[in-house]
């Protein structure tokens, strides 16, 4: 009887975010044929062996400090996001440095220690441009003296708002103080962080990608690591986070009732009376639910968005579908449920088209100019929700 509660109210739950958001997979079973699933399954299972003798807690380190990880996202999330800044409602200006005080910089004069030292220089943003150049010291900005992390932050985190940041900072290869009016070049609003952590997942709350070198370490090949940072920019342009949020909502108010009935024979307790225990019970396998289905069809909409930001940003997207077939094989090797990435060939094989679409579009459109298609399940989830995020030029 108690799994007979349970089925109903995960039933219960479907129809509510069936009728909510009506997933519906950029490829679907009945769009790709049976001997491409078949060959995408061969390929998967060779991956699958060649992983075999991998033991995930003795993967050798990419880098040795975490201001290295940090540099290697933010240079690739930083031209990727520039590049397509057209997609993004919300923008803000970047100077393309990252600096810290935790630097090892040896060859600073002693007045200058404690001050932030640069770490990240993205190429071609303002602040490589100018001259500036890893080691060097900041010393203030737009009239500020940065003397410790916390100014820094402070100054760093209002530049974003600002088009035009005055730089003044130590050259370590000149040996003399410089000042640089550094224009900042307009991206989409998000902010990219490295976890001091070593999960392996990557965090994306709407307006952030939070990337962690445990993943990277497991992915080993630049080209993968950017595929998946593109993949997370990609489910905060089509606001993901948002809609999970509203689909948890809406789907909440319509089963309150249904739910609570359901969960009596699950729970053995009188869903009539006002009961935190049930309230919570019902919450946690409605956002399960919404997680197990929502999830997956938003990560399929972020691999066909993530391809064109990588492709748009000058990146070569051949063999991208090898970085989730890498992905499908960790999440068989981790004991979490906390990774909901599509593993079936469907997933593999639509990435591949998807790719190839892009390929046709390059061959007579500037990289920069290219476009998703408007009929496309990512762009028909914004336009129902009216979301001011994605827009084409």
């Amino acid at each position: 009887m108690k799994n007979f509660g349970r089925i109903c109210a995960v039933f219960l739950l479907s129809l509510g975010i069936s009728a909510c958001e009506s997933p519906q997979p950029p490829a679907t079973s009945e769009t790709i044929p049976q001997t491409e699933t078949d060959t995408e399954q061969q390929k998967q299972q060779r991956y699958a062996k060649d992983y075999d003798t991998v033991d995930m807690s003795d993967i050798p380190p990419r880098f040795y400090e975490i201001y290295a990880y940090d540099a290697f996202f933010t240079e690739h999330a930083e031209r990727m996001l520039w590049a397509n800044a057209d997609m993004c409602y919300y923008k803000m200006y970047r100077m393309g440095f990252k600096a810290h005080p935790d630097i090892y910089a040896p060859d600073i004069p002693p007045e200058y220690e404690g001050r932030p030292i640069v770490y990240s220089l993205t190429p071609h943003f303002p602040a490589d441009t100018f001259g500036m150049q890893k080691g060097d010291v900041i010393l203030a900005i737009d009239g500020v003296a940065v003397k410790d992390e916390e100014y820094f932050i402070i100054q760093y985190a209002k530049s974003f708002t600002k088009p035009r940041n005055t730089v003044v900072y130590y050259s370590v290869s000149e040996q003399q103080e410089k000042t640089a009016i550094l224009v900042g070049k307009q991206t989409c609003h998000m902010d990219i962080h490295t976890a001091d952590d070593n999960l392996w997942h990557i965090d994306t709350g709407g307006k952030a990608v939070v990337l962690q070198p445990a993943l990277f370490d497991f992915l080993q090949d630049d080209i993968h690591m950017t595929a998946l940072i593109a993949h997370e920019i990609a489910h905060n342009v089509l606001v993901h986070e948002r809609l999970r949020a509203s689909t948890i909502q809406s789907t909440g108010l319509m089963l309150s009732h249904l739910g609570r009935v359901a969960l009596a024979a699950t729970l053995g307790i009188n869903t009539y009376k006002k009961d935190e225990t049930v309230a919570h019970s019902l919450a946690e396998i409605r956002d399960k639910q919404v997680d197990t289905v929502f999830a997956m069809d938003s990560e399929l909409t972020a691999d066909y968005m993530g391809l064109y930001i990588m492709a748009r940003a000058g990146y070569d997207i051949v063999g991208v579908e090898d970085t989730w077939r890498q992905m499908a094989v960790l999440q068989s090797k981790l004991d979490t449920d906390n990774i909901l990435h599509p593993t079936d060939s469907k997933r593999f094989v639509a990435l591949q088209r998807s790719i190839a679409e892009i390929q046709q579009k390059l061959k007579t459109t500037p990289a920069q100019d290219i476009l998703p298609n408007a009929t496309h399940r990512s762009l028909q989830q914004i336009q129902a929700k009216q979301v001011k995020t994605w827009h084409p030029k």
